[in-house]
């Protein structure tokens, strides 16, 4: 019982601070009354406690003023209570509904960098890397990416761009193929370049390769895959941290804005649930009809189950 009536009393006097605004121009208004009733005796008596009337509805004038001044004080904090209350609701919906964690400005900046490799490092479970090329993934996180292979039980996986898939266009009143990579190289570069994607990303995807294969007693599992299909934007999952951005028009794409998310719930899961579908999912994948994804180099322990490049 004892300790009820104690946490009672820390209760309401939680919220006798919390509301203190609301309490002072309360007593305020109650002793501004007294004082008034209290002019008005002086007014039939001529004094009360030696007082006279003026001096009693001064006071009085006085109390009323500090009021006044309470009442615009008040005013003027529920006003900034709502605006904070309106942050704070966002703010929640964003982390609690959407599970969205953080938004980074440039995708290739030097926080979001670090930010990778340490994630990376720590990893346990997963490193799915979704992107066109992955030229700067290849190159910063190479050596991270072996580690986590040689040391522990995780799901690795590298997918491309696939460079010999097409797109038919009209250009000029007649139907072209051009290739996928060009089409992102022409929004990011107002041109269509020279560049040979095929040889360029097998020459990246192979150069991996041996570096995988010179490691040994590895514990982990990698998977090297082209990816064909119209969601074109990156996607980096590391355990359950995602981080995913669209591949934009205008400068290169490490200049574009970048969101990170928690795969349990919200943007997340739904991105997690469309990726894990097409790496894991039993359809379109196989030999005879690989339209969305072709594995083009798989090793598991230290046996290479599929090796076509």
């Amino acid at each position: 019982m004892d300790k009820f009536f104690v946490k009672s009393f820390w209760h309401s006097l939680r919220i006798l601070i919390n509301k203190s605004n609301v309490v002072l121009l309360v007593i305020t208004v109650i002793i501004s009354f007294l004082i008034f009733k209290i002019a008005e005796i002086s007014n039939q008596q001529g004094t009360f406690l030696t007082l006279s009337n003026e001096s009693w509805l001064s006071v009085t004038a006085s109390m009323f003023a500090a009021t006044l001044f309470l009442l615009l004080q008040s005013f003027i904090n529920l006003i900034n209570s709502s605006e904070e209350n309106t942050y704070q609701r966002k703010y929640n919906e964003f982390v609690e509904t959407y599970k969205l964690k953080n938004i980074y400005n440039q995708r290739g900046s030097t926080e979001i960098v670090d930010k990778y490799k340490k994630l990376i490092e720590n990893a346990k479970k997963r490193v799915w890397a979704i992107g066109m090329t992955n030229r700067h993934l290849l190159e910063q996180h190479n050596e991270k990416i072996k580690q986590n292979l040689l040391n522990k039980n995780i799901d690795i996986v590298i997918a491309f761009w696939n460079p010999t898939s097409k797109i038919n266009s009209k250009i000029n009143g007649e139907y072209a193929e051009f290739n996928m990579l060009d089409i992102q190289h022409l929004l990011e570069s107002s041109h269509v370049g020279d560049t040979d994607w095929e040889q360029q990303i097998n020459n990246r995807q192979r150069n991996f390769k041996n570096h995988i294969n010179l490691l040994q007693n590895i514990k982990g599992e990698i998977r090297i895959v082209n990816l064909s299909h119209a969601t074109n934007f990156s996607c980096f999952l590391i355990d359950d941290d995602l981080f995913f951005f669209p591949f934009l028009s205008g400068p290169e794409s490490t200049d574009d804005p970048i969101i990170q998310c928690a795969i349990n719930d919200g943007i997340g899961a739904r991105i997690y649930e469309h990726f894990n579908k097409i790496l894991n999912g039993d359809y379109l994948r196989d030999d005879n009809n690989n339209i969305v994804m072709e594995i083009v180099y798989h090793r598991r322990a230290n046996e290479n189950i599929i090796d076509r490049l």
